[in-house]
């Protein structure tokens, strides 16, 4: 292969591990790759297509499904784009938060992580530079279900967020976000979050997330709380091996944070 073939590109990358599919038996391994294919081109969110409207992003079909690389259980998303990362950004973080939602409805569990910068692919199956070696060294680090930034995106999202929130007559820099009530200038989105994730060496970081548990908002519940009980039923379809529980305990740890600190409250019921 020449490397002519190849073409530099730039976008957003995210590398994601199915966890517990080690064992499949073969009638298992064809339902994980139905259930896989369909979570990646699940239709897009009321959320989601409300943001894409008012950035004029509508056409950009690209931002909606992802290419798709796979090998094994691990699956590689990439939303190539030449749309300014400060307007994408928030984009791709709500197509996550609901992929990790259906997933779990679905019997997936996904952990991985997110990177943005510089590649080259042949369009194909092989794809190289900085932005896929950050997130290789990455997706496998946390000791939960979700998916986290690499410390390189999450320094570009902080980034972000301190500029929008600047004082600025320059509407350039004004980034369209949803309706929220006082919001706390750690905050850069409703899609991510700053928590001290747990990492399988044992230590944790305060990394940048995707904010998934927002989609577990009760409607019917007057106070807004993420459900807890709609969660629980979602991960109670799950067999725990045996030495694997912290993962488990980890993801509920990171779902009652959110309600603890009252972070449902960062959406409008007219988003839901």
């Amino acid at each position: 292969m020449e490397n002519a073939e190849f073409k530099n590109k730039q976008g957003i990358i995210v590398m994601l591990d199915a966890l517990g599919t080690k064992n499949m038996a073969i009638n298992e391994a064809l339902n994980f790759l139905k259930i896989r294919d369909k979570i990646i081109t699940v239709s897009p969110d009321k959320i989601l297509l409300m943001l894409m409207g008012k950035l004029n992003l509508l056409e950009e079909k690209e931002l909606i499904i992802p290419r798709l690389i796979t090998f094994g259980d691990t699956m590689i998303l990439i939303w190539e784009s030449s749309t300014s990362i400060e307007l994408i950004y928030g984009l791709i973080g709500q197509r996550l938060m609901n992929l990790m939602k259906v997933a779990f409805q679905s019997g997936i569990l996904l952990r991985g992580a997110i990177s943005y910068g510089d590649f080259i692919d042949d369009g194909k199956n092989t794809i190289l530079g900085p932005a896929i070696n950050d997130v290789v060294s990455w997706y496998e680090m946390a000791n939960w279900m979700g998916i986290i930034c690499t410390p390189q995106y999450g320094f570009m999202v902080a980034k972000i967020r301190e500029t929008s929130s600047r004082e600025t007559s320059s509407k350039d820099l004004a980034i369209p976000r949803i309706p929220m009530p006082n919001i706390p200038k750690q905050f850069c989105s409703l899609c991510y979050i700053n928590y001290n994730v747990p990492l399988r060496d044992g230590r944790t970081l305060p990394l940048w997330c995707i904010s998934w548990p927002l989609l577990y908002i009760d409607s019917k519940n007057e106070n807004g709380r993420c459900s807890k009980y709609l969660f629980l039923n979602d991960l109670n379809k799950y067999l725990v091996p045996l030495g694997s529980e912290d993962k488990y305990f980890e993801t509920i740890n990171f779902f009652d944070w959110f309600n603890e600190n009252k972070l449902y409250e960062l959406i409008t019921p007219s988003t839901i």
